[in-house]
């Protein structure tokens, strides 16, 4: 996973981390500079963004072991 966050824009990889870490909305919001209000939506992009580099690299991995065999 931390390969995937390392292939995300930096807001988008500095949320999850913040998030995994356990800051509160307010302290994620104050430390990216970000109005609270758009932490929900930021958390939606930045999952989705985290899920489809997660999807990338099954296929890439899918495709590397058919190459292999």
């Amino acid at each position: 996973m931390s390969e995937d966050r390392d292939r995300l824009p930096g807001v988008y990889a500095i949320f999850l981390t913040l998030r995994d870490e356990g800051l509160d909305d307010m302290d994620i919001a104050d430390r990216l500079g970000l109005p609270v209000e758009s932490l929900p939506l930021l958390a939606r992009l930045a999952e989705a963004k985290s899920a489809g580099l997660a999807g990338e690299k099954k296929c890439e991995d899918a495709a590397s072991s058919k190459d292999d065999a």
